[in-house]
């Protein structure tokens, strides 16, 4: 995997069977950004968590507007990452904090909120240059 770019690792993604239910993954400015969209009531959009791979394959998390500490996922990448399933647990763990309820996860009080149930989707995203 160390040798795929973005847009291959996107198409990987797309065709891989175990990716969890509901990621939305984009290309955008040389990263590969998957994320969790809530619509509220009022059908405003909001990313309650998510991640940036970057071209170097380094990942970077955040839920509810705050990054979370690199030792919070160390056990499944450190550095940059190498397989595909090292990507897929992480989105699965992602996906699994942004439905914690636990207001002192990563030592942080109302980190992590309940929030309605989420609609995910797959798509490819193409950002024009002029």
């Amino acid at each position: 995997m160390t040798s795929l770019t973005l847009p291959e690792l996107l198409d990987k993604l797309n065709n891989e069977t175990s990716v969890p239910v509901g990621s939305t993954c984009t290309l955008i400015d040389e990263a590969l950004l998957i994320y969790l969209l809530d619509v509220n009531e009022g059908g405003i959009p909001t990313i309650t968590s998510s991640m940036t791979v970057k071209p170097d394959l380094a990942v970077v998390c955040g839920v509810d507007n705050k990054t979370v500490p690199v030792g919070e996922y160390s056990d499944l990448v450190k550095g940059s990452m190498r397989q595909l399933s090292q990507l897929v647990n992480l989105m699965a763990r992602i996906k699994s904090w942004h439905r914690d309820s636990s207001p002192s996860a990563f030592g942080q009080p109302s980190v992590f909120l309940r929030l309605p149930s989420t609609t995910w989707r797959t798509e490819k995203v193409s950002r024009r240059r002029n």
